[in-house]
């Protein structure tokens, strides 16, 4: 590998893994900001001027999440062209690629095997952190009935988790015929470009709905617990540690998609590899 195309590789995953982490932000800061404010609305208030406090508060609070959200759409942009720019990039030290065709063919499908297993362990996670977020109930205890304000106590953001798992293993569902089709064409000949294309672009897509995912469960949990925490349950104990067992649980679910987010990026960089050999390799002959 030449060092201009060492360069183009560390620029390209240092821009993957800022826009991973701006938008982990973004959704973690939009999401516990709505969640923490149908708290704030949806228990009494003593004073009642507490109440308008927290919500000013909160509002300007968004002001800030959506210069945040332009920076993140600006980093996207400049992930795909960094990443457009290593997949259009020549090496002259790969045009030893047609000198032995067997070996790169080799060393193409093992990348394109990776990926497919990388593929079906992201799909068994997601499916595990669906599991553990749907499965997961407030606990009746000591006649307690949560059911009158559960509406409070349940968080969007774990819904967005939901979704986004959904999507991720959806999104996977569809590529593996993909990668299953490259890796019997890859012994032949050159898989398309248009495909390769496709493919990494589709992975970049699903690791960020799956950052986003994971920022929003982080940290609108973590945001509620701590008002909790921080709140007085005098003669109602029984209840806050219902409520923070309830969003113990819910954390489980959210590492299974910080698994599966990091698995993403895995194929990610997988597909970015594969587009940009195959363009060294027709370049070569």
């Amino acid at each position: 590998m030449t060092t201009s195309a060492m360069i183009l590789d560390i620029s390209m995953g240092a821009d993957m893994v800022i826009s991973l982490v701006l938008t982990s932000g973004v959704s973690a800061g939009f999401d516990a900001t709505n969640d923490v404010l149908r708290y704030v609305n949806g228990i009494t208030w003593t004073p009642p001027s507490a109440q308008k406090i927290l919500k000013d508060y909160y509002d300007r609070a968004i002001v800030a999440l959506i210069l945040l959200l332009i920076g993140m759409l600006l980093s996207i942009c400049a992930t795909t062209v960094s990443a457009r720019l290593r997949s259009k990039a020549i090496n002259d030290s790969q045009i030893w690629i047609c000198q032995d065709r067997e070996m790169e063919v080799s060393r193409r499908t093992m990348w394109i095997s990776s990926g497919l297993l990388a593929r079906l362990l992201m799909m068994a996670v997601l499916l595990m952190s669906v599991r553990f977020i749907l499965d997961n109930r407030l606990i009746y205890e000591d006649d307690v009935d949560y059911s009158g304000n559960l509406g409070v106590f349940k968080l969007q953001s774990h819904t967005y988790v939901v979704a986004s798992a959904i999507v991720g293993t959806a999104g996977n569902l569809l590529q593996i015929p993909v990668a299953i089709y490259m890796q019997c064409k890859s012994k032949k000949t050159t898989p398309s470009a248009m495909i390769l294309d496709t493919s990494m672009h589709a992975d970049i897509a699903i690791s960020v709905v799956l950052a986003s995912g994971v920022g929003a469960g982080f940290g609108a949990t973590n945001d509620v617990m701590r008002l909790i925490r921080a709140g007085k349950w005098e003669f109602l104990q029984q209840v806050e540690q219902d409520l923070l067992s309830y969003y113990k649980r819910a954390i489980l679910g959210v590492i299974f998609l910080l698994i599966g987010m990091l698995l993403s990026l895995c194929v990610t960089v997988v597909s970015a590899r594969l587009r940009a050999r195959a363009i060294n390799d027709s370049e070569a002959v």
